[in-house]
């Protein structure tokens, strides 16, 4: 009996291109899309539902039996604009820092910050960010993806922090990858990687169909085109390595 096969994807705008790709290619008939927050993502993936899942790298080291696939991800060479440290002190002077609960990779990657780069020692607390009575009670919080647009309007700083990352290491960073079991066929992978190069090649259709899922005033396609980069190229896979590294040290 023909098995349908399951891709967990994430919600954000971020990941829009892939899913137009996948819904919009042959790959469909033989999977079953769903979309979850980044950690969720991860958790299907862990659990056994999902085949291929896009998993934040934060994420990585609590996973099994996977091997990344395609020559995409959901990466940053600068400023992303959608993964943000928002507070209303400066950095220096930041005590507490709220930690947005649907991302393992920057929250790892703002604890790695606070060590290494920043040299405070801030009182972290896990909370639904979005939620006022919560993100008030710390001195920063970490947002992500769609709900960092609108958050970002009610704080004095905003630090970007994959640009962060590029004047800590020199190098873009990576904030998911694309990953499936290891009994997945070639030729699927294969078809998986078209479906998303589809997508890719075509940004104009994706923002045509999802603009009016975010903010009118944010410019979904100069997003696309100059903020999120989808490519796992070299330098992206050298910086993967560098950030597990600091990982490692914080688990």
């Amino acid at each position: 009996m023909h098995r349908t096969h399951t891709i967990a994807a994430v919600s954000y705008a971020n990941t829009f291109p892939f899913v137009y790709g996948i819904e919009n290619s042959q790959m469909i008939d033989n999977f079953q899309l769903q979309l979850f927050p980044p950690a969720g993502c991860a958790a299907s993936f862990a659990a056994g539902d999902a085949d291929i899942a896009l998993v934040p790298v934060g994420a990585l080291p609590t996973l099994s039996g996977y091997r990344i696939i395609s020559e995409y991800c959901i990466g940053g060479v600068k400023e992303v604009k959608t993964v943000l440290l928002l507070s209303n002190k400066k950095i220096k002077d930041i005590r507490s820092i709220g930690l947005d609960h649907e991302s393992a990779t920057s929250v790892k990657l703002v604890k790695i910050f606070a060590r290494h780069h920043w040299h405070i020692q801030p009182a972290w607390q896990v909370m639904e960010v979005c939620n006022p009575e919560a993100y008030q009670q710390t001195d920063a919080v970490v947002a992500i993806g769609d709900k960092a647009i609108s958050l970002s309007k009610k704080f004095l700083y905003q630090t970007d922090l994959a640009a962060e990352w590029r004047n800590f290491t020199g190098l873009p960073f990576v904030f998911a990858v694309w990953i499936c079991r290891n009994d997945l066929p070639a030729a699927m992978e294969n078809s998986f990687s078209a479906a998303l190069q589809y997508g890719i090649d075509n940004i104009s259709k994706v923002v045509e169909k999802y603009k009016t899922r975010l903010a009118a005033d944010f410019d979904l396609e100069g997003y696309y085109q100059h903020n999120i980069d989808y490519h796992l190229d070299k330098e992206k896979k050298q910086s993967l390595q560098k950030f597990l590294t600091f990982v490692a040290e914080i688990v």
